[in-house]
């Protein structure tokens, strides 16, 4: 015996959905939860996280110590350096360095954490790295690295 099956056919339009109404969808939702997530960042200070200081004083200090985008390597930063520019309660240790022939410490401080420079510091927290242009003499310039700590 024969036995023909007749094909299964599914309702059309029954739920579907366009894709370009779900690629929005889902963009709104996740819109929605960044401003959510950024409130709530703002709101509560305990989610905020120590790399935002790190970014913040780390340009701040660079602000300080440069002259017109340029690190010169007779600037103290131990005098070049305050209070007002360094995190209120943090020790901080601040270092430029560049490379000539090993690495050479153009210029290095340490404070503590109201703000006093200090001989030595123990130091824990975050890192700020950035690479800045070290002028050596009166035509040479060589790439360097403001570090803080």
């Amino acid at each position: 015996m024969s036995h023909e099956e007749a094909p299964i056919q599914c309702p059309v339009g029954r739920g579907q959905t366009e894709p370009l109404a779900a690629l929005v969808a889902v963009a709104l939702f996740c819109v929605a939860l960044s401003v959510y997530a950024g409130f709530l960042t703002g709101l509560v200070p305990e989610f905020s996280t120590d790399r935002e200081l790190a970014e913040v004083t780390g340009e701040r200090v660079w602000e300080t110590v440069n002259e017109n985008g340029i690190f010169r390597e007779e600037t103290a930063l131990r005098s070049a350096l305050d209070a007002d520019t360094l995190p209120d309660g943090h020790r901080v240790a601040v270092t430029v360095t560049y490379a000539h022939e090993g690495t050479v410490t153009a210029s290095q401080a340490s404070f503590d954490g109201a703000g006093r420079p200090v001989e030595t510091t123990e130091l824990n927290g975050e890192t700020f790295r950035r690479p800045v242009p070290v002028q050596r003499r009166k035509e040479t310039f060589v790439r360097g690295c403001l570090r803080w700590w």
